[in-house]
């Protein structure tokens, strides 16, 4: 809800700037319920009330960022932008394995073209996003052409010639645009430009993490392989090699998951009753899989939700993980829950990996 809030703040700012409409309507037009809430929060994240920055001219990207649990090292990173009525977000990631799209150009590519691999078959003829430091900025639209066509420019223009000159950042001149017009009810794109040079200091790092008490009203169908027709003894140092995409969780059987869900989210589903251990990814329906694949449905019901992020991959999963285990638990304990232990759920996003700062969830199923 506060993300929400400030991309509200942000077009009214460019809204204050370049309108002559009443603050009360701009108010109302930003999804705020009357002018002394509007008045209120943006005067928390600019610093002045409304009127004052319309009167002075003050420039619509913001110089009084809130904490989100991130830090703003950079002006204008992680917080809501508006330029031209364009709202959008720019973060910086740090991709680490390259991504290949089986389209002819690099200028656009939907995430449907997009191979579920790390690694490109040997007659691949598309085009591939190399590994490098980049930034990113999030848009949302109401379609894809809309976004590429009108967006996209005006975008590219302010962060090559406004905001990377204002932030020291030597960009690729050219963009690398990935739509995503699978989600529901929004079209979203990510432009991604290469970082060349970084002029000072550039670290974002902050830990972050969250325990909630979450309702989860579908079920996620989830399919993979299991510890147990694995091979492998039953062990912890099994349980790693499980994520090992050379080895276990080959990319013939990543690729041959049939109707995997985009943007593609993977689980390592801890079944602690049998015991047995799953490496899968999210499916919109279980169909008819391979039999050397394991099914499993995390039913819906009541969860509590651990979400954290480290400085790298490898420090989240070898010691991170298990300490947030024992603090969701702890905190289960504390507020009164409890745990379901048939099993848990481990979460990552899918470019978890290609990520600087990755993020990742916990669930565990609570007891009604």
């Amino acid at each position: 809800m506060e993300y929400v809030k400030l991309r509200r703040l942000a077009y009214a700012a460019d809204c204050l700037a370049q309108s002559e409409y009443k603050i009360l309507n701009i108010a109302l037009k930003a999804g705020f319920k009357n002018h002394e809430t509007f008045t209120r929060s943006f005067k928390e994240v600019y610093g002045v009330t409304p009127t004052v920055f319309r009167e002075q001219k003050l420039p619509a990207t913001p110089f009084k960022a809130p904490d989100l649990s991130a830090q703003y090292y950079l002006k204008d990173l992680n917080f809501p932008i508006a330029i031209n009525g364009i709202v959008f977000d720019i973060k910086h990631i740090k991709q680490q394995s390259p991504r290949h799209f089986t389209v002819p150009t690099p200028d656009y590519a939907a995430v449907e073209a997009e191979l579920d691999s790390i690694y490109a078959p040997d007659n691949f003829s598309g085009w591939s996003m190399p590994v490098g430091d980049y930034i990113v900025c999030c848009i949302e639209g109401e379609s894809a052409e809309q976004l590429t066509a009108d967006v996209s420019p005006i975008i590219k223009d302010y962060v090559l010639n406004n905001w990377a000159e204002k932030n020291k950042v030597d960009l690729d001149l050219k963009a690398m645009s990935v739509v995503y017009n699978n989600l529901p009810d929004i079209t979203y794109m990510e432009m991604h430009f290469k970082i060349n040079t970084i002029k000072g200091e550039f670290n974002m790092y902050k830990p972050k993490s969250e325990v909630q008490f979450i309702t989860l009203d579908h079920e996620i169908k989830v399919v993979g392989i299991n510890l147990q027709k694995s091979g492998m003894p039953i062990s912890m140092e099994s349980i790693g090699k499980m994520w090992d995409k050379k080895e276990v969780y080959k990319e013939e059987i990543q690729n041959n998951t049939k109707n995997t869900k985009r943007p593609i989210i993977e689980y390592g589903i801890c079944l602690n009753t049998v015991p047995d251990y799953v490496v899968g990814r999210e499916v919109t329906e279980f169909g008819e899989q391979d039999e050397r694949y394991f099914t499993f449905a995390i039913p819906p019901g009541k969860y509590i939700k651990t979400v954290f992020n480290a400085e790298s991959f490898e420090s989240m999963i070898s010691k991170l993980s298990g300490e947030y285990h024992e603090i969701s638990k702890n905190w289960a304990k504390e507020n009164g829950f409890i745990i379901d232990e048939t099993f848990n759920a481990e979460v990552y996003p899918h470019e978890t990996t290609m990520i600087q700062y990755p993020e990742m969830y916990l669930l565990f199923p609570v007891k009604a």
